[in-house]
């Protein structure tokens, strides 16, 4: 059995585009996965599953939902050893000390290195971000809500069709939750 994390997209923000987490788990056991657990209402899922790619694994879980719910919701997967990774190498701590301002926003896909270098000059100050793997991590320096931070050219940039951001806390929760089933 693999442990993987499910990031999904745009749901239980706002009063429209509402999953309840216990229903959310109840399907994917349906699918036969195992372990089915969720952090907070806004998408997270940790789950085990035998061995299967992340893309045959979104779009089971993204058609389940359009089956279930009767909503088109983008999921993007990381195992449980890439949220180890992802974890353990953002690049802004220990030097941060106020983890609310670290967010990781995670892409559909990993840009290549010449999509990566047209970001090299777009600076959002005093906002700073960096791209590594499938990730941007990002330091928001008066809160996300006042960032000037433009995702929508940055995921143009890079040729991302699908991302979506956590917090550091959550990341740091999901990794835990993985590591646990490891």
């Amino acid at each position: 059995m693999t442990t993987f994390v499910a990031l999904l997209r745009g749901i239980n923000l706002g009063a429209k585009r509402r999953i309840a987490m216990p229903a959310l788990r109840q399907s994917l056991l349906e699918l036969g996965f195992s372990e089915v657990a969720t952090y907070i209402q806004s998408g997270n899922l940790v789950f085990s599953t035998d061995p299967a790619s992340r893309e045959e694994l979104a779009v089971a879980i993204s058609e389940r939902i359009r089956s279930d719910f009767g909503l088109d919701v983008p999921v993007i997967l990381r195992s449980g050893d890439e949220m180890q990774h992802i974890y353990t190498s953002n690049p802004y701590l220990p030097a941060e000390d106020d983890s609310k301002r670290l967010h990781v926003t995670f892409l559909d896909h990993g840009p290549g290195n010449e999509a990566i270098a047209r970001l090299e000059g777009i600076a959002f100050p005093p906002d700073d971000y960096m791209v590594r793997d499938q990730e941007i991590f990002v330091r928001h320096m008066r809160g996300v809500i006042d960032s000037p931070i433009d995702f929508a050219l940055i995921a143009r940039t890079l040729g991302v069709t699908q991302m979506t951001s956590r917090n550091w806390r959550t990341v740091t929760t999901l990794a835990g939750m993985a590591r646990e089933r490891s």
